[in-house]
């Protein structure tokens, strides 16, 4: 909330017109509309420095975009978290020491990720936490499978990494903690079709987790789409996309949710020489990202419930692509029901579950027309370690001399390389062998390895390779509380973060995010503000030329639009104004 109590989604809404970039930003700090630099009396070194504080100078530390990506791995993806936390702790201790050589250092009590500005009030519910949050030093947050609920928390949620902690052991022992007696993934497979977890309990405990841990301004917790507001930390989610190329099914497609637009622009020439804007499936483009195009406007939970769908344990997913639906076929003796749950959901019949013969022609003329797409985890498959996936990505976004990568972090979930059972050579058995083969993490991580070395950015991977032998990916022990599966985790990394070379790791990166965190928050307060709070304005002038709904997300293009067109002028008016037109990203309080 700001100073004069206006609580608002930070920034969801269309942006301000023709200034809400960067660019527009440097010409705020100091050169007047239309004029040229010999106008303005500011000399071009002037002007390279303002640029630079506005974040387009290739020196800016807002160039570097860093990134954080997770493996799928099932409940392991508790010992993620605990690496995560490592590493946040790591960076507290930078942080402090890094205040203490600091001219005007702050006060103890005042350090956070958020500073210079202040930390808002609920951000954790824990009564101990790292006030430094993950959102403040990665650009990108990037997960599947259960990485994929660890990256909503962190990136759309914005929460501490002591609070995912918490809410992962609430998810796990909610979804994990149940397992059905007899399901596919046993050895009775064959004959039972029920999948090993009920897909009802996934589902109702990632909408718990956002009606919670949401904004206060979404009204709707349950319809909080996954797409992030401009000027903050982004979310890549991967999963598999089932479809069907020249009759053969392919089950493993990975397709990108990502919570911002990619309108990718291929190098192909048109015949008047400029290039095209085009999806990328139109043309032969082995750079081009999945499925670019405008960013997944489905709700957060329907993200996590495809990200999960793990084949064997969890009910695939089919949506209309066109409106977001969702939609679950269930066989009867006559005919196929098809239920389609909408956003806010609502459970409808359509197709052959029609009430009467008028509705069934409707429908099936609907259907028709209509796209729909099956998703599965991503996990299982090649993107079981996402990295690749959100590199081909990032290559397509970070093309401009001013944007490129800066230091990646990848982690794992200490996954055990995959061995076949002699004793158990059933069908069930040998798919899943099949699929734990495919989802090898490692194969991926030893080409990252060249990759940033080509492209010239600082990359680690923080991932215990000899696995945990005694820790299945859907093993909760005992069941509900998980108690025993926790600990033994707990265990096992303390001794792997004790090592000498991953103490290095974890120092090293630390001390790289906290100097591009500080060289930030120094550079453009603007830039900060929107990034660390979500902050944005509103104008309050009756006669504004623009409509009510138009938000500016940055100071400077604010402070713009008050002297243009509304011709203020009185530098304490402009201050008064600026306080009282301010809104930011909310936190719940516990108990909300």
């Amino acid at each position: 909330m700001s100073s004069s109590g206006n609580v608002m989604a930070a920034g969801d809404r269309t942006a301000t017109p023709d200034i809400d970039s960067n660019i527009a930003e440097s010409s705020a700090m100091g050169r007047g509309k239309g004029k040229s630099l010999d106008e303005d009396s500011e000399s071009e070194n002037d002007f390279q420095a303002r640029r630079q504080m506005s974040g387009m100078h290739p020196d800016s530390a807002w160039a570097e975009q860093n990134v954080l990506t997770f493996d799928g791995g099932g409940v392991r993806g508790y010992y993620s978290l605990l690496q995560l936390q490592k590493l946040m702790e790591y960076i507290r201790v930078v942080e402090e020491e890094e205040n203490s050589k600091s001219d005007k250092p702050m006060r103890a009590e005042d350090l956070s990720s958020f500073a210079p500005c202040g930390q808002p009030r609920h951000m954790s519910h824990c009564p101990r936490f790292t006030p430094y949050l993950p959102c403040h030093y990665f650009d990108y947050i990037c997960g599947t499978s259960t990485g994929a609920l660890i990256t909503i928390m962190l990136s759309r949620l914005r929460m501490p990494v002591e609070d995912c902690l918490v809410e992962y052991e609430n998810l796990a022992g909610s979804i994990f903690g149940n397992p059905r007696l007899f399901h596919q993934a046993g050895k009775f497979g064959a004959i039972r079709k029920k999948n090993k977890f009920s897909t009802t309990n996934l589902e109702e405990a990632v909408k718990d987790v956002i009606r919670r841990r949401g904004e206060v301004a979404n009204v709707q917790d349950e319809a909080m789409l996954i797409s992030t507001p401009k000027g903050l930390c982004r979310a890549i989610i991967v999963v598999n996309r089932d479809s069907t190329e020249d009759n053969n099914m392919r089950w493993d497609t990975p397709w990108i949710f990502r919570s911002y637009d990619n309108f990718y622009k291929s190098n192909k020439p048109l015949h008047h020489g400029r290039s095209q804007r085009v999806a990328p499936q139109d043309f032969d483009d082995v750079n081009a990202p999945r499925n670019a195009g405008q960013g997944t406007r489905f709700a957060a939970w329907k993200v996590a419930r495809a990200a999960t769908a793990a084949p064997l344990y969890f009910k695939p997913l089919e949506i209309a692509l066109d409106d977001g639906e969702i939609f679950r076929r269930k066989k009867t003796l006559f005919r196929t029901q098809t239920s389609a749950i909408s956003s806010g959901g609502t459970l409808t019949r359509t197709g052959s579950a029609a009430n009467n013969n008028n509705n069934n022609n409707n429908n099936r003329q609907q259907d028709r027309t209509r796209s729909t797409v099956r998703f599965t985890d991503g996990g299982f498959g090649r993107a079981n370690n996402p990295a690749e996936e959100v590199l081909r990505e990032l290559r397509s976004i970070l093309k401009s001399r001013f944007k490129r990568i800066g230091t990646w972090v990848s982690i794992g979930t200490a996954r055990q390389a995959a061995t076949s059972d002699p004793n158990d050579p059933n069908l069930v058995n040998t798919t899943l062998l099949s699929y734990a083969r495919l989802g090898d993490p490692e194969p991926v991580h030893e080409r990252m390895v060249g990759e940033s070395a080509k492209d010239k950015f600082a990359y680690c991977r923080l991932n215990e390779v000899n696995g945990l032998p005694s820790v299945q990916m859907d093993e909760w022990l005992p069941r509900g509380s998980g108690t025993q599966t926790m600990e033994t985790m707990k265990n096992a990394f303390a001794s792997w973060a004790a090592r000498a070379e991953n103490v290095a790791k974890f120092q090293k990166c630390a001390k790289a995010l906290v100097q591009n965190r500080r060289k930030r928050a120094s550079e453009s307060k603007s830039l900060w503000e929107r990034y660390a709070l979500g902050k944005f304005y509103v104008c309050p002038e009756d006669d504004c030329i623009y409509d009510p709904d138009e938000t500016w997300h940055y100071r400077t293009t604010f402070l713009q639009h008050l002297k243009w067109p509304h011709m203020k002028r009185n530098e304490a008016e402009i201050e008064a104004m600026l306080e009282q037109c301010e809104y930011v990203w909310e936190y719940k309080p516990p108990n909300y």
